[in-house]
């Protein structure tokens, strides 16, 4: 568990792009789906709890698949030089 969130933050740290919402959910995800598994395992939760639970995850996991990040299309962003310090048409 421990692993993976090092990576995501790792990962977001070197191609300098900071948590999005997306990165923030996964790690939602990982957690909660270990505790709930540490917990049935362990007897605290009961098997239909943690079947309900489950579902409610996947569930969640599986609606946000259909939407996408949409960026307006007709919004392009130009580059300015570098050594030219001239504002952007």
């Amino acid at each position: 568990m421990f692993y993976g969130i090092w990576k995501v933050f790792n990962e977001r740290k070197e191609s300098g792009r900071g948590l999005g919402a997306r990165s923030i959910q996964l790690l939602a995800l990982i957690i909660l789906t270990l505790s709930i598994v540490i917990l049935s395992l362990a007897n605290v939760l009961k098997p239909d709890t943690t079947g309900t639970l489950l579902a409610a995850l996947i569930g969640y996991i599986l609606s946000g698949l259909g939407k996408e990040d949409k960026k307006p299309k007709g919004n392009k962003t130009a580059h300015a030089n570098t050594t030219d310090n001239r504002p952007l048409p």
